[in-house]
């Protein structure tokens, strides 16, 4: 991308109603994004069959519509009334716990065909000119902490060069505590508006990891202090499979409760 095209701001409707709301950029070097003060979202999200999926309660936080809503439109008896996505045929195992489990593509395409003012995408005046984390959510309706959240889930696919719950960024730059990413507007609207369902991508085909790799991990003086996001990185590089941050922290509540009396 060239400086040029860096440095312009994107610009674009915020809804498709015809608002005259628009969202500007104005490049701020260094500027860095760390979560609010709001709660964080507690959103969980699984990987089954290559797709990463979301539970009714992590649907509600999704798509910012009641609990209750969800239970009732997501039923057995009203998805073909209400347009509700089918779960996914999961096996009956531990990572199910015994709960339906929606894809975000699935979600994503509910979202668009349920909010019918925002089904056509904003136009787009700038489309190289590029949108911040807060700017990104702002076109997706969402908080800065929540797509902070996202960020953070989407970290150990981007290492791998694939869209994770956020697109790969388009620029990634150090900032003074952290990184700081940011999208093409183009992408990002094509991102928030897709044409079809999006597969999102699980975790790479191979052999799932177990709670006995992750304790030969941990075995290993240096890794005692490591984060769960380090964690998922290495034990990826050992099993040469992506492995997530919801992995991890099924893998120790595995261990804790092996190792329990």
């Amino acid at each position: 991308m060239t400086p040029t095209a860096s440095a312009s701001a994107g610009r674009f409707l915020v809804d498709g109603r015809g608002l005259a709301n628009t969202l500007s950029r104005v490049r701020a070097p260094g500027r860095r994004y760390l979560p609010s003060r709001e709660p964080i979202t507690t959103m969980q999200v699984k990987h089954f069959e290559g797709q990463a999926a979301t539970n009714r309660e992590g649907a509600a936080e999704y798509l910012h519509i009641p609990l209750g809503t969800v239970r009732v439109y997501s039923s057995p008896g009203q998805r073909q009334k209400t347009g509700w996505p089918e779960p996914i045929r999961v096996k009956a195992d531990a990572d199910s716990n015994g709960q339906d489990w929606f894809a975000i593509g699935a979600l994503d395409a509910y979202r668009q065909a349920r909010n019918s003012e925002r089904s056509q995408a904003p136009a787009v005046e700038n489309p190289a000119g590029l949108l911040t984390l807060t700017e990104f959510g702002a076109l997706r309706g969402v908080s800065r902490a929540v797509m902070y959240r996202y960020l953070e889930l989407s970290e150990p696919s981007w290492k791998n060069g694939k869209d994770g719950m956020l697109p790969v960024p388009d620029e990634s730059e150090p900032a003074r505590h952290g990184t700081s990413h940011r999208w093409r507007t183009d992408r990002a609207v094509a991102w928030t508006f897709p044409s079809e369902p999006r597969r999102s991508t699980g975790r790479t085909p191979g052999r799932r990891p177990t709670a006995d790799d992750l304790a030969q991990l941990l075995a290993d003086p240096n890794a005692g202090s490591l984060k769960n996001r380090e964690l998922a990185e290495r034990l990826g590089q050992r099993l040469n499979v992506e492995v997530s941050l919801q992995v991890i922290q099924r893998l120790k509540r595995g261990l804790r409760e092996r190792d329990a009396p």
